[in-house]
């Protein structure tokens, strides 16, 4: 019988006794902390199954029941294998049982990796026709492996601050609220649709000495952790307010609000579809096929010109890609763009006049349509004027010839902390991470979530 059978065996009575067996040598291991966990999908979907796992640990393994958090077994064994008749060990995590937690190491390796890859505290077994694996870490373990995949240890010691605690907050906010992996049993992937991760390999000593400066902090609004996205590059020298670049109410999140930024560099990309590859995309990320390609244009925009609608005619129809799909489908790093039909037009610096306004009244912050806006001033009333100096103005075509030249600013959806932004006003301004992360998301406390 291998290990991870005889584990099971004993696992289900050890289980039914938990309420009267106590483990005395090590009584603050008989429970996991579970709010002190984040669960990290590594490999996960009907494509991405692992088949047979190896996993190492040079102090052998605590075995939790995950659904309970209760310790059921200790194994000596340091290295464990897994293969397809091991169903069995579905809902269970392997924890390295080092008595130091920074030392809890586990090296896996499974059939769809080419080596040894090492991932901290443990890894956690879903079965659905081959295995789910997840790595079960904390969340301060966890930020160590983020910050310097999305910020460079190169970059000034506050603007790491600042992003290990954007880092945290947006972990604990997707845990706190159900996510898109929720039902596949973990709360997070570990890729750049939540936050780039990559096990130890990620860590670095300068990022990681970050993430130790600030441990446990996280921001929040009215006592609950935030929606604390971030972007590597705001562009047109606004970010955006959560409503302008995804059209969701404010109300949901009213931190994330447009504030000006003169601290972001300027970011300009360019990129050429020929109509044949729009249409590959609509197939290959969609699912869509409208035939050939006759006529790109852009649909809607936003306040700030950023694109929020793609209009696509083919000889079998018509689809409108909306502002949530543009990027992924097209591969873009943003959607303020502009579209030529024979080359790239310009981007011009110029006043724009917002849609939305944000205001503050006596029940909360509420959008209100720049039109609606005017002054009393005791006697008279007249219309508040509202612009945007700092903006760009975008030329688009319409796109026939069989070619769409899209020439853009920024880097990201633009919403809350500009990283590029960050980075500036660390290293040119002094600023301290507290005063970065305060002046991109608005109205916020920082505080230590335990």
């Amino acid at each position: 019988m291998n290990t991870s059978k005889r584990v099971l065996c004993i696992a289900l009575a050890l289980v039914l006794l938990a309420s009267v067996f106590a483990f005395a040598d090590n009584e603050e291991s008989d429970y996991l902390d579970k709010d002190n966990y984040i669960k990290l999908g590594l490999y996960y979907g009907t494509t991405n199954y692992a088949s047979s796992i190896t996993i190492n640990s040079d102090y052998g393994f605590n075995v939790y029941e995950e659904s309970s958090g209760v310790l059921v077994n200790h194994i000596d064994d340091t290295s464990i294998s897994f293969d397809l008749s091991d169903s069995d060990v579905s809902g269970y995590i392997y924890m390295s049982a080092a008595e130091d937690p920074d030392s809890r190491l586990i090296t896996m390796k499974t059939d769809r990796d080419s080596s040894f890859k090492t991932y901290r505290d443990g890894i956690y077994l879903i079965f659905r026709n081959g295995f789910r694996v997840i790595n079960y870490l904390t969340l301060e373990h966890y930020v160590w492996g983020i910050v310097n995949r999305e910020m460079s240890s190169r970059n000034p010691e506050e603007a790491l601050r600042a992003q290990a605690i954007a880092a945290r907050t947006y972990a604990l906010y997707i845990k706190n609220n159900s996510s898109s992996h929720s039902s596949m049993g973990f709360d997070l992937c570990s890729t750049t649709h939540c936050q780039v991760y990559g096990g130890v390999a990620s860590e670095n000593s300068v990022t990681t000495q970050a993430c130790k400066d600030t441990e446990g902090l996280i921001m929040t609004y009215d006592g609950e952790a935030i929606y604390a996205v971030f972007s590597a590059n705001s562009g047109g020298g606004y970010t955006m307010s959560v409503y302008d670049a995804w059209g969701i109410d404010m109300e949901k999140h009213p931190y994330l609000q447009s504030v000006e930024d003169p601290y972001t560099p300027e970011h300009r990309w360019e990129t050429t579809y020929l109509f044949s590859e729009l249409a590959d995309r609509l197939k290959t990320k969609l699912g869509l096929d409208i035939g050939d390609i006759v006529k790109v244009e852009v649909s809607d925009t936003n306040s700030f010109g950023a694109v929020t609608g793609l209009l696509l005619t083919g000889t079998n129809g018509q689809k409108r890609i909306p502002r949530s799909q543009i990027m992924s489908t097209f591969n873009l790093k943003s959607t303020f763009f502009c579209i030529g039909n024979d080359g790239y037009n310009e981007i011009t610096k110029a006043e724009a006049t917002p849609e939305y306004t944000y205001v503050l009244t006596t029940n909360g912050v509420q959008q209100v349509a720049s039109s609606l806006l005017y002054i009393y001033n005791g006697s008279t009333t007249s219309k508040m004027a509202i612009t945007k100096a700092n903006s760009y103005s975008m030329t688009n075509d319409v796109c026939t010839d069989g070619y769409c030249y899209m020439r853009g600013i920024g880097f990201g959806h633009g919403i809350g902390m500009s990283q590029n932004g960050a980075i500036t006003m660390a290293r040119d301004y002094g600023m301290t991470y507290d005063q970065i992360l305060n002046f991109y998301y608005t109205d916020i406390t920082i505080e230590n979530y335990r």
